[in-house]
């Protein structure tokens, strides 16, 4: 079901882009959908990395 989803998500981002898009894996889940998204990035602490860059502590 989750890998449906993403192949989903995937086939509406080439209808709006084409193929100049770039896919991040991020999550507990990342790696049950990798395979769907081969040329996906994995970024498993995505948000940590965000919030260090909107709050960082210097």
């Amino acid at each position: 079901m989750l890998r449906g989803f993403v192949l989903t998500q995937l086939e509406l981002a080439r209808g709006y882009w084409g193929e100049d898009f770039t896919v991040f894996l991020t999550g507990g889940d990342a790696d049950l959908v990798r395979d769907a998204a081969p040329q996906a990035r994995l970024v498993p602490d995505l948000v940590f990395v965000g919030l260090a860059m909107a709050c960082p502590l210097s």
